[in-house]
């Protein structure tokens, strides 16, 4: 299975406005052959274009039509929970991001 290189991604996720990139699943587990490679990514202005515009440019600019994206701003609280537990060491900086989207919604309200 081909590899993600994580000079591209961090990169590319500048280039599409990404202020986090996770990699979550099984992939993160370290499984032998994953079905998927899991992303769950947070924009710096989140919309739904810019959701539609990484979910069609990633898969081409990384050789991957495996890539499965999870959007954060919409993610329910289960994807968050997977997300936010598969490695501990990151989950502080994730649950501080979860925090902000959610004071943002609220203050949208």
């Amino acid at each position: 299975m081909k590899t993600l290189d994580p000079i591209v991604l961090r990169s590319s996720a500048e280039r599409h406005g990404l202020s986090l990139v996770v990699l979550f699943g099984s992939a993160s587990k370290g499984a032998a052959r994953p079905a998927d490679l899991d992303l769950a990514v947070m924009p710096e202005n989140p919309s739904s274009s810019g959701f539609l515009q990484l979910a069609r440019a990633w898969p081409r600019e990384f050789g991957r039509g495996d890539l499965d994206l999870a959007w954060l701003p919409t993610a329910s609280a289960a994807l968050w929970q997977e997300v936010l537990y598969t490695e501990l060491e990151n989950s502080l900086p994730l649950w501080s991001g979860y925090l902000e989207s959610v004071q943002a919604r609220l203050g949208n309200m």
